[in-house]
Order: structure tokens, then C-alpha cells, then sequence
């Protein structure tokens, strides 16, 4: 594409899209909000299982977190359809699954100088738990430093700028690098630094749920959280007893997803979640 710029992400051929998801595609200028929400409450005490007889094989604790990221990757791997990427009024499907993985400084804090970034893993539909929680602990470390390398141009430089001309900087780099799929390093930002989908842990601050938002600039298919353990009321074998359950929300681009996307979704992470050892990585990762 030339000597400053190339693809910033890989795409195949448009997807021949209906006639309503061309119309709701042009809807939502109106509103610029095309959210849709769901909640789903799960069974948290397999996944936590699962997750403690793959501990021994890495220092690194293995959360929830991990779990949900390959979990939704899996789902998303089986609807290619939704892993798109929304450019010029058109839906571009992605060659890749790719997560991206939301990570607070925990600097600052309350004052308002806590600083957010998120780490990306690539093809995270073919990777074990141990494998996703590994990969992000380099990128965690650094982002916690405050040495953010995967936004460190765009914060550095259109972070100096006063807000009404921040505004038009952040578009203009949505445009570039999404409209247009350009990307270069004097840009200051990885390579698709967002993927296909953002992860969020708020069971780490101890919070129950949270209904987060997709970034705008992003243009992420879903954003998901992952909210904190609780010990509920459940029944099981007609029997009241308690359980572990956790809440998993999941706001999603209604240009991309509908309805019946949706249904398909939650159920699909729900099996891919309370059943791990379904995964087909599952049994190597068992072995390693």
C-alpha cells in the first residue's frame, strides 16, 4: 500500500448482508448508540473446577477471566458471521479471532489519574486458559508501570491537545485505521489494537455485575464483564441447595448482532463456559 502505510487489519470480502441489516446498518446515525444488552447468570462451580486442575501447570492464577475470553472466542469461531468488522456501511469479516483484554494501571485511582488499556490475543478461539493467561502477563506488567505500549502515541500526543480538538483527532484516527484500514507506526498504536470483542473484569473490584459500553473508536462486535462469585439459592436434582453463580453481561453492536444472533451467542458461550472440558484444546491442555 505504499511506504508509510499497510492493512491494519486482515479482512476478507465484504458479507452479502439482508435488506433489514442494510437499514438498520444506516438507522442508528441517529442516535449514534446501537447497544443491545443481555445478562446471563451462570454456573460458576465447573468453570472454578476446571480452572483449579489446570492451576498446578502455571504460577500465574487463572481467573474466570481467562475463561470467558476463550469461551466467547469459541462462540464467536462458530458464528463467523458476527465476527465482522463495520466499515463504510458495509460488514467485513475478519480472518481472526481476537480478544482484547482490558487492564487498569491501578495508579491513581479515585483521584481520576488511573489510566486504562487493553492487551490483545490473537486467534484466542485456539489457545488453552493457560495459554491466554500467560501471554497477558507481559503486557499487564507494563500497562500497571504506566509504560503502555499499545496506545502509548495516540495518549502521548492527541492527549496533549485541548478537548475540541481531541475529538476531531480521535475520529480522524478511527477513520484512518478503521474506514480506511490503514495503519502505521507513526501512528503510535498497535495493529488492530482492539480485535474482535473487549473483555472487562469487574469481579475483581468485587462488583456483582456491570453494563459496560462499547468504545466507540473501536468498533468492537461486544464488549463483555465479568462479574464476581456469589453463593446463591440454586436448584439441583429438585432440591434448593447453594451454588456458585456469576453474572457475565455482554453489550453488543445491533448493526452486527440481532436477535436471533444473540440467542444463538448465549447459548453457545453459556455451553462453552459451564462445560470446558468441551473445548478441543481441553485435552492437550489437560496433559501438558
Amino acid at each position: 500500500m505504499g511506504k508509510w502505510f499497510s492493512k491494519n487489519v486482515e479482512l476478507g470480502s465484504p458479507l452479502q448482508i439482508s435488506k433489514w441489516r442494510k437499514i438498520s446498518i444506516s438507522s442508528w446515525r441517529v442516535t449514534q448508540d446501537s447497544s443491545i444488552v443481555s445478562i446471563l447468570d451462570l454456573d460458576a462451580e465447573p468453570a472454578l473446577a476446571y480452572l483449579a486442575s489446570l492451576q498446578p501447570q502455571t504460577p500465574i492464577k487463572l481467573t474466570l477471566t481467562h475463561l470467558a475470553a476463550q469461551a466467547l472466542g469459541r462462540t464467536f469461531a462458530k458464528y463467523p458471521e458476527v465476527n465482522c468488522l463495520y466499515r463504510m456501511g458495509k460488514l467485513y469479516p475478519r480472518k481472526s479471532v481476537d480478544a482484547c483484554v482490558l487492564v487498569a494501571s491501578g495508579r491513581g485511582g479515585m483521584r481520576g489519574s488511573e489510566d486504562l488499556s487493553g492487551s490483545v490475543v490473537r486467534n484466542v478461539d485456539n489457545i488453552g486458559v493457560v495459554k491466554i493467561a500467560e501471554s497477558l502477563v507481559p503486557e499487564a506488567r507494563t500497562i500497571k508501570t504506566g509504560k503502555d505500549t499499545t496506545f502509548r502515541g495516540i495518549k502521548h500526543y492527541i492527549g496533549s491537545f485541548p478537548n475540541f480538538i481531541r475529538r476531531y483527532l480521535v475520529n480522524f484516527t478511527d477513520i484512518l485505521t478503521h474506514s480506511l484500514n490503514l495503519w502505521s507506526p507513526i501512528l503510535g498504536i498497535k495493529r488492530d489494537s482492539f480485535g474482535s470483542f473487549m473483555l472487562t473484569s469487574v469481579g475483581s473490584l468485587d462488583i456483582e455485575f456491570a453494563i459496560p459500553r462499547i468504545f466507540p473508536q473501536s468498533r468492537n462486535v461486544m464488549i463483555m464483564s465479568v462479574g464476581a462469585v456469589r453463593e446463591k439459592p440454586v436448584v439441583r436434582d429438585g432440591k434448593v441447595v447453594v451454588g456458585k453463580q456469576i453474572k457475565v453481561v455482554f453489550t453488543a453492536d445491533h448493526r452486527i448482532v440481532d436477535g436471533l444472533h444473540a440467542a444463538y451467542l448465549l447459548k453457545e458461550f453459556q455451553a462453552c463456559f459451564e462445560h470446558p472440558e468441551h473445548s478441543p484444546v481441553a485435552s492437550v491442555e489437560a496433559n501438558a
